[in-house]
């Protein structure tokens, strides 16, 4: 046996060996271990041969133990790397359940939300269809509102349309007695000259109805546009009551009633309020009841219900035993346009206006209208009113002179209205000057300084408070107009006014409130040559403006023209004018239009000059 490079090397051809090896494992280590048989021949090979397995086994064992060292360390390595990898695994556990919980949150988040959307998605639809159902019942309620609309106004439409024509009929009936009975009186071959009073009473009574008539139809447009304004002026309540009673009296005696008048106001007691309306309350509703009633009995009953030291209630009650209205049709009784009985408005006349008047005049008075009624038994209207009391002293009418000092000028640029104030007051004053424009009358004021001026509002287009400027402090000035909006705008300035037409009392009242007094006397009436002449200067003017093509001063002199024409009562030749006048304002054409007229005017010229 030999030893070379630390390998053992057994010489086995003296001897007689025999190797076995087995394999087994260890933990993960796979260890193989060799057997050695050996037929010694001799002590010494033996002893060599066991020498030489010591030696391998310990080389073994060192090897074994070498590699069990590498085991074990590797084992440690591996348990380390277990650890790691456990570590790592929890981490990657832990980071994975977090992502999971992260994106679990993210998921309820986004759940949560697209669950809010949708809410919100719902409720918006829900809204929306709760909008389309309102929507729909709203169209619904309004198309239903649009036909009621519609059927109320076709109504209104044929209620105006009736009130229209039953208007038309009222102007037009007293028009016809004016016109005719003013033909009679100057018609030279009416041989009644007994009869001419008796006509110009009917004349007078007529222009009085129409007058009434259009007064009725300014005082509810007023009312309807919101221009009337109770006055706050004292006055006598009682000389009220029985002037408006008085008023009627002739009415009432034309038929077979009993009327009467049962009133406790203090004869003496002054108030403050609208004299004017409370008259026309009262004259609407007594015509009213008088015009209702053939039989029975007409009353105005007023009664003091609270008198206090400084105001007084009274309680106005208006019956009658007429017609009476049906219950059912007093609810119509202060509607627009609407009239109760179609063939009672042709029986008894009237515009229907009147009750609707009186209503809104109350409202204005805070007070209402009460209506009790049975039909075919009667009528009776209460309202209550409630007055300041005044402290001021009873009205004592002024002395009538049949003369003054005074100097008086009158300026219109309508002649008939400057002859008509000139025939009713010229001989109650001193001297009395006329002026048909501006301008004249400045020069009659420079000349001749007047102590009143009585002076249209519109003069030829130029307002007549132009005057002011020229006038001295002490000449007092009066504005006459049938614009009475205008007219009560300058009474809100302290002018003194006097609304167009206006009786010569009315104008007396005027002068009176200038502490001017004066009488009304009889006049004669204007002759027909006077309005000749006028209506000459009137054809000479147009036939200037004709010349000078100045479209807006021919239907100026127009106007006037007509007015002249109607003083002669020549409606033919109005007409004519106003056939013209037509038809240049509904197809504009001027040259057409001059014409015409310039074909008019010589026939007109020609006749009047003879």
């Amino acid at each position: 046996m030999k030893k070379k490079d630390d390998e053992f090397v057994l010489d086995s051809s003296a001897m007689d060996i025999q190797l076995f090896s087995y394999t087994y494992k260890k933990q993960d280590t796979t260890i193989t271990d060799t057997l050695v048989k050996i037929d010694p021949y001799n002590k010494a090979v033996t002893t060599s041969v066991k020498n030489v397995l010591q030696e391998r086994l310990v080389y073994d064992t060192i090897i074994n133990l070498k590699r069990l060292s590498i085991i074990e360390k590797d084992f440690i390595i591996r348990n380390r790397i277990d650890k790691q990898i456990k570590i790592i695994q929890k981490q990657e556990q832990a980071d994975a359940e977090n992502n999971i919980a992260e994106i679990q949150n993210i998921s309820t988040k986004a759940i949560n939300k697209i669950f809010i959307v949708f809410l919100i998605i719902l409720l918006a639809c829900l809204c929306l269809y709760g909008l389309l159902v309102l929507d729909t019942y709203r169209i619904k309620r309004y198309e239903q509102s649009l036909i009621r609309e519609k059927q109320n106004y076709r109504d209104l439409a044929d209620n105006r349309s009736e009130f229209l024509s039953m208007m038309a009929h009222e102007l037009r009936t007293p028009l016809q007695s004016i016109i005719g009975f003013s033909d009679l009186l100057h018609n030279p071959k009416n041989k009644a000259a007994n009869k001419s009073p008796h006509y110009s009473e009917i004349i007078k009574k007529s222009s009085s109805h129409l007058l009434q008539t259009i007064n009725l139809l300014l005082d509810r447009s007023k009312i309807d546009a919101g221009k009337i304004e109770l006055e706050h002026i004292p006055f006598n309540l009682s000389e009220c009551l029985y002037e408006v009673f008085e008023s009627l009296s002739i009415q009432a005696s034309e038929k077979p009633f009993l009327y009467t008048i049962d009133s406790d106001i203090p004869v003496h007691l002054i108030v403050n309020g609208d004299s004017f309306r409370l008259k026309q309350v009262l004259y609407n509703l007594l015509s009213n009841a008088i015009k209702f009633t053939n039989q029975g009995k007409v009353s105005l009953t007023c009664r003091l219900i609270q008198d206090q030291e400084d105001s007084v209630r009274a309680n106005f009650k208006i019956a009658d035993t007429g017609i009476g209205i049906p219950k059912e049709k007093i609810k119509k009784l202060f509607e627009k346009y609407e009239q109760l009985d179609k063939s009672t408005v042709r029986l008894f006349g009237g515009t229907g206006l009147g009750l609707v008047i009186t209503k809104k005049i109350l409202e204005l008075f805070h007070s209402y209208l009460t209506v009790q009624s049975n039909e075919n038994t009667g009528t009776t209207f209460l309202f209550n009113l409630t007055f300041e009391k005044s402290k001021a002293v009873p009205p004592i009418s002024p002395p009538e002179l049949i003369h003054t000092h005074a100097t008086l000028l009158i300026i219109d640029d309508d002649n008939y209205s400057l002859l008509y104030a000139y025939q009713l007051i010229h001989e109650s004053f001193e001297s009395v000057y006329i002026a048909s424009s501006i301008a004249d009358g400045l020069q009659i004021i420079e000349n001749n300084t007047p102590d009143i001026i009585l002076c249209d509002l519109h003069v030829n287009n130029i307002l007549g408070t132009t005057l002011l400027d020229y006038i001295e402090e002490k000449t007092k000035i009066i504005f006459t107009s049938a614009d009475h909006d205008y007219l009560n705008k300058l009474k809100k300035q302290n002018f003194h006014i006097l609304p167009k037409p206006f009786t010569g009392e009315d104008l007396i009242n005027a002068l009176n409130s200038l502490k001017v007094s004066v009488q009304l006397k009889n006049y004669t009436s204007i002759p027909d040559i006077i309005h000749i002449k006028s209506l000459l200067e009137k054809i000479t003017l147009l036939e200037q403006a004709l010349k000078e093509n100045d479209i807006q001063s021919i239907l100026y002199y127009l106007h006037q023209l007509k007015t002249t024409l109607g003083y002669l009562n020549h409606w033919e030749e109005i007409k004519l004018i106003q056939k013209e006048e037509s038809a240049y304002a509904l197809y504009m054409k001027a040259d057409a239009f001059k014409q015409s007229i310039a074909l008019i005017l010589p026939g007109l010229k020609d006749r009047y000059s003879r």
